[in-house]
């Protein structure tokens, strides 16, 4: 009885807030894929298609798992959804910045670049170190457990199976 009165976790709560803001900014994309395709359709065709495709269903997963999330008491899977949902959302910031570099001019004309390259580095850690926290504190804390475990207790007593 100690799980019914379990708090949301703020980690949870993060999570909501980037959720939304992540779905808006897909529909707006999403949408201004399929108006691409609509206009560009003869020249593209199947590969700006597919594009839109995985952006819709991205965002068809995303709006699924925060409606789930949003309720008193979220169904089983959001924990797991939530946890693919930082992982893939460290894969693409992980994708943009340290896979796709340009080699431009530093910023500063007299800088070192080894000291940019340092500052990338220890920035990409401290990144990497936020979202470990993030992804443990939304998952596997002591709130979370408690917090998705009310949620498992109510879904084995809607089905009656123990």
């Amino acid at each position: 009885m100690q799980q019914e009165n379990a708090q949301r976790p703020k980690a949870v709560i993060v999570f909501q807030l980037m959720g939304a803001l992540i779905t808006c900014l897909l529909t707006v994309g999403a949408v201004r894929t399929t108006a691409g395709l609509i206009q560009f359709w003869a020249n593209n065709g199947i590969p700006i298609l597919l594009i839109n495709l995985s952006q819709w269903l991205a965002l068809a997963a995303l709006a699924f798992t925060l409606v789930k999330l949003f309720k008193a008491k979220p169904e089983p899977i959001t924990r797991w959804l939530g946890l693919l949902f930082i992982a893939l959302l460290y894969a693409f910031i992980f994708n943009i910045q340290f896979l796709n570099k340009s080699k431009s001019e530093p910023f500063f004309k007299c800088s070192d670049p080894a000291t940019g390259e340092l500052g990338e580095l220890l920035g990409g850690a401290l990144q990497l170190l936020a979202i470990l926290y993030w992804f443990y504190a939304y998952g596997f804390s002591l709130k979370a457990r408690n917090f998705f475990a009310q949620a498992t207790a109510s879904h084995v007593e809607k089905t009656g199976s123990t």
